[in-house]
């Protein structure tokens, strides 16, 4: 399943509740928040062509904003992921601002991904959280405040 040429500009999310109609096994996390874009991939899915530029979250669960939606470092120029805001993320299973991973399509990122401009405040727990297969993170120009602990960012390479 591949997520290709979406848009999401300047839009207010708000008011997410937990869904209470999910039946899954032990180990499932529903990764529901206020926007999800390539949150759910297979080794051969694509994510291209995404923009998801300022937007605001608030009042939802999980997190503020869910998916592969890093860019490769020093391109100043993509609008993957920019000027959003998370703001009041409820901890049920998370609490985060944004989780945000490097796409698996481009080449670029298996040596570095870099996530900018992103702002998060009163999450309940880390108002930002990676888990990259990359050898390097960048990580600029963001905001964080009255979060419950400070950014998250692990590096995950196969030895």
């Amino acid at each position: 399943m591949s997520s290709k040429n979406i848009t999401f500009d300047s839009n207010i999310i708000g008011h997410v509740v937990d869904r209470t109609t999910v039946e899954a096994g032990d180990g499932f996390v529903d990764k529901s928040g206020g926007v999800s874009v390539c949150a759910y991939f297979e080794p051969d899915d694509t994510c291209e062509n995404i923009s998801v530029t300022n937007n605001l979250a608030g009042g939802v669960v999980y997190a503020g904003f869910v998916g592969t939606l890093a860019h490769t470092c020093g391109d100043t120029t993509s609008t993957s992921f920019k000027n959003n805001i998370a703001h009041s993320v409820k901890g049920i299973s998370s609490g985060a601002g944004a989780y945000i991973n490097k796409v698996p399509s481009d080449a670029g990122q298996a040596t570095c991904m870099e996530i900018s401009d992103f702002k998060a405040y009163k999450t309940y727990y880390t108002p930002f959280f990676s888990y990259g297969a990359t050898k390097k993170i960048i990580i600029n120009r963001m905001t964080f405040i009255d979060n419950r602990v400070g950014f998250t960012a692990n590096i995950v390479n196969k030895a």
